[in-house]
């Protein structure tokens, strides 16, 4: 008995701090890759850079990665 109260104790503990979140379409946010003020930068790019050079950097990186380890047909 006394372990099936603690049970029930500790389920209903965990259920008042669960919270429950919806995302709609609505809601998301999509932002281009060309409008983040600080692109993420590939090991083998040049972090000394400018914006630009960085995005093109990344974008060919990432192209480079997808062509040689995955199936495109």
């Amino acid at each position: 008995m006394k372990l099936l109260s603690i049970i029930i104790f500790n389920l209903i503990g965990l259920s008042m701090f669960c919270q429950e979140i919806t995302i709609n379409d609505t809601d998301k946010i999509k932002i281009p890759f060309s409008l983040v003020e600080t692109p993420p930068l590939y090991p083998e790019c040049d972090a000394a850079a400018n914006v630009a050079v960085k995005r093109k950097c990344m974008t060919n990186k990432i192209s480079e990665f997808v062509n040689a380890n995955f199936n495109k047909n």
